[in-house]
């Protein structure tokens, strides 16, 4: 029998750890998919998709593929369509590709081409915008 102790000891060695953080430095690139159970912060290039609980993208990070991921902050520039519950979109940072969130915050400054979908249905049949905020508001001139 496997003791309680002794599993989490080797999920904790295997980088299983509920709370551990994988980071992607800038000087590294990436040719496939990634799927973690851990935090990814990433500010080099991938391309293919990442699946993740938490996604942190920096202001020079480059994905080529789709993002599925619990909370996703993005600072940098995503080529793929994107399917993430607690979204944020950072000054500076561009998204091409479709949006299907239940939390968006973007920055003025970022940039969307793609289409916006709220994934609770209700909320989004109801019109409700409490589940979408707008940082800063641009003027136009």
């Amino acid at each position: 029998m496997i003791k309680k102790k002794d599993k989490t000891e080797r999920e904790r060695k295997a980088g299983r750890n509920p709370g551990s953080l994988s980071v992607l430095g800038a000087d590294l690139g990436v040719k496939g998919d990634l799927s973690a159970e851990a935090d990814l912060h990433i500010e080099g290039r991938v391309e293919g998709d990442i699946d993740c609980r938490t996604l942190i993208l920096g202001a020079g990070s480059h994905v080529t593929g789709g993002v599925t991921a619990g909370v996703a902050r993005v600072a940098g520039r995503v080529d793929g369509g994107m399917t993430v519950d607690e979204l944020t979109i950072e000054r500076g940072a561009t998204v091409a590709g479709d949006i299907t969130y239940a939390t968006i915050s973007v920055e003025a400054g970022a940039r969307i081409d793609g289409t916006l979908s709220c994934s609770t249905a209700s909320q989004a049949a109801e019109g409700a915008d409490d589940n979408v905020r707008v940082l800063e508001m641009a003027e136009t001139g």
